[in-house]
């Protein structure tokens, strides 16, 4: 009897919707990325996880990597050229668009194996 009220409850419900809320790393990535951007959350997720802070702290690695698309430090004097400090996230994507214009994902081929599947 159970079950054949299941049924009869799915049957006649409405197919309910369950929106997750999109974060504000990811509403960036969309904005900033555009048609490229589902290609851009991925490598951002393996790179830090879709965080660019965790507790008020910018994600940063051992190897001087931070932030969401973790930009390293080698890129320091393009980044002061260009006025951009990778530790606020509107710079980092930034920087990761202008890097992405011009050599595709090749800044994150260290990470490949993570979002290329």
């Amino acid at each position: 009897m159970f079950s054949t009220l299941l049924t009869l409850i799915l049957a006649t419900s409405t197919p309910m919707v369950i929106e997750e809320p999109v974060s504000k790393e990811v509403k960036l990535i969309t904005e900033v990325f555009g048609k490229d951007a589902p290609l851009m959350i991925r490598i951002a997720s393996c790179e830090s996880s879709l965080h660019h802070a965790v507790n008020g702290k910018v994600v940063e690695s051992k190897t001087g990597d931070s932030g969401l698309f973790q930009i390293n430090q080698i890129h320091k004097e393009e980044l002061d050229r260009l006025k951009l400090n990778p530790m606020k996230l509107e710079d980092n994507v930034k920087y990761a668009k202008y890097l992405f214009d011009r050599s595709g994902v090749k800044s994150w081929y260290w990470s490949k194996d993570c979002w290329s599947k």
